[in-house]
């Protein structure tokens, strides 16, 4: 579903730029709807997959994952609405309702560290909540919602991605080479908390911060050495999409947290981290082998072509401002619809070995 979010909303949005829609939605509602349509639908499926990794018990399932994802749909169809009380009631619910079914899995005292997601899933709350009560008309704070929640996406990036890309090559390949300093990944969070801070706070500090929690990142992803996966498509992925993590922090060190930037950390980052994961864990929870095919491949490199147009592009040629988002927009909608074709009847067929509890 959260695949099928992309081309439709992303769709949708290239009509609205070109000026074939009926309805007049903003840059706002594109923003929103790519964190809590797309964004969340993938985020809440990543983490109903790692809970039954984190506690060997089977995930949420049958009707009540049907629920959830009714829940999701109804938020989506919800912005189409001309009630935005009750839009604002359908899509803030999705949350408050997934947590509701996550928390039976992190009681338990041997979740401890990942009882983080409360307060990373919390904040995800208060950022829709900021963005409906703009569009309720009551106060402006909608952009702070949706950095907010674009900043939330690139906190559990870290912290997802640094569990994730060090143990795939460590469990990939043989003797692998990976270089971890305790006070490095203590430093990376702290100086990344502290840009976030900054940039509410104290923006005129943010450029130095970004900058050293750029080069903090960047040591980082030296010592998980990712040069060792070249020859794994479905393992350089990953490292790739964390890569532009750091090219957005120290772009933005110098140029400052422009339209560009933050569609390097939702597009570069945040996207790719979820295009990779889904191949990844689509095959892996699916009993297939753990190996990049063509179509795979063609979708990494659209998703990447995506990047480069809608990001470097217009600034190189602004009179290609349009064609930019057109051809960005449909690498994009390629890239998720080839994982559908090429995904989807896995995912509807039963296992190969015949476990139903993956």
């Amino acid at each position: 579903m959260g695949s099928l979010a992309a081309i439709l909303l992303i769709g949708v949005w290239l009509l609205v730029l070109s000026g074939n829609f009926p309805l007049p939605l903003s840059p706002l509602w594109h923003a929103h709807e790519m964190l809590y349509g797309f964004g969340s639908a993938i985020l809440c499926g990543f983490l109903l997959t790692a809970i039954q990794n984190w506690t060997q018990q089977r995930s949420l399932h049958g009707q009540r994952l049907q629920l959830l994802a009714a829940v999701w749909l109804v938020g989506r169809i919800g912005a189409f609405l001309p009630w935005p009380l009750i839009t604002a009631l359908l899509d803030l619910s999705f949350f408050v309702v997934f947590l509701g079914f996550l928390h039976p899995y992190l009681k338990s005292s041997q979740q401890k560290r990942n009882r983080i997601f409360y307060g990373l899933l919390g904040l995800m709350i208060s950022a829709n909540l900021l963005y409906h009560l703009q569009m309720l008309g009551w106060m402006e704070s909608a952009r702070q919602g949706i950095y907010l929640a674009l900043h939330v996406y690139l906190v559990m990036c870290m912290l997802i991605g640094g569990r994730i890309i060090p143990a795939f090559i460590r469990g990939a390949i043989p003797n692998a080479r990976i270089n971890s300093w305790p006070w490095l990944e203590k430093t990376v969070f702290v100086l990344s908390a502290l840009w976030l801070i900054s940039e509410t706070l104290t923006p005129q500090w943010a450029a130095p911060v970004a900058l050293l929690a750029g080069l903090a990142h960047l040591i980082r992803w030296v010592g998980w050495c990712p040069w060792q996966t070249y020859s794994r498509p479905i393992l350089w992925v990953l490292p790739l999409g964390y890569a532009w993590l750091i090219v957005g922090l120290l772009l933005r060190s110098g140029l400052g947290y422009t339209s560009q930037i933050a569609h390097i950390f939702t597009v570069g980052v945040i996207s790719g981290l979820m295009h990779a994961m889904l191949t990844r864990v689509s095959l892996g929870h699916t009993g297939r082998t753990i190996q990049t095919s063509p179509l795979t491949l063609i979708g990494y490199l659209l998703l990447q072509t995506a990047i480069v147009l809608r990001v470097f592009l217009p600034q190189a040629a602004p009179n290609l401002y349009l064609t930019a988002m057109v051809l960005a927009g449909i690498s994009w909608m390629l890239a998720f619809g080839l994982y559908l074709v090429e995904y989807l009847p896995l995912l509807l067929k039963p296992r190969p070995d015949g476990r139903t509890d993956s």
